[in-house]
């Protein structure tokens, strides 16, 4: 059921990030994808539960692409923060995993291109740091697009396991912690 528009009601604005379906040869599971459809069957529930009203979110394959879905479903606004071009972020963020993204991305970013809440950051491909900006421009823009007495809410949607300190899910959640968002945790396990 769409959530109606209406500026009387309150917005809830949620920053999400997570994990990508897990590469063939990985070494440990994280996200199988298996799991892709109880993980979209838990946002959509969350999203429901929390009457969200606006997602902010990049929009790689497995969770970002899960949650863009239910959004669009559920007649969210939806802003999407990408580092790169959208064909070069396709080739290396989307089309990278096993599973069926291409189709679900090229319709987001036309969704996002004609709403006007897509966000190139236009970095380059090999700038260690384009993920992590992008997540800073993710809890930037989650801020701006909350109402003055409102915070925004974070989710993350991860098997709540660091890789290492350059794992951007979890610098996602201490970008959200430091911003003072609430952090909800979903798990891409079962």
């Amino acid at each position: 059921m769409p959530y109606p528009q209406n500026s009387k009601i309150p917005q809830t604005v949620v920053a999400l990030a997570g994990r990508r379906p897990d590469a063939p040869d990985a070494d440990k599971i994280r996200f199988p994808l298996v799991n892709a459809d109880t993980v979209r069957q838990r946002l959509q529930e969350l999203f429901e539960r929390k009457a969200y009203t606006t997602l902010v979110s990049s929009a790689a394959c497995g969770v970002d692409l899960l949650a863009i879905g239910v959004a669009l479903q559920l007649g969210m606004q939806t802003f999407i923060v990408l580092p790169f071009p959208p064909k070069v972020f396709r080739r290396l963020s989307v089309m990278d995993r096993p599973g069926d993204w291409g189709q679900p991305f090229d319709e987001a970013i036309k969704h996002a291109e004609r709403a006007g809440t897509l966000r190139i950051l236009n970095y380059a491909e090999d700038d260690s740091q384009a993920f992590l900006n992008t997540n800073k421009e993710m809890v930037a823009l989650a801020q701006s697009q909350a109402q003055v007495d409102a915070t925004p809410v974070c989710t993350l949607v991860w098997d709540g396991q660091p890789r290492g300190e350059d794992d951007v899910t979890q610098q996602f959640g201490h970008l959200c912690r430091e911003a003072s968002f609430p952090v909800i945790e979903v798990s891409t396990l079962q």
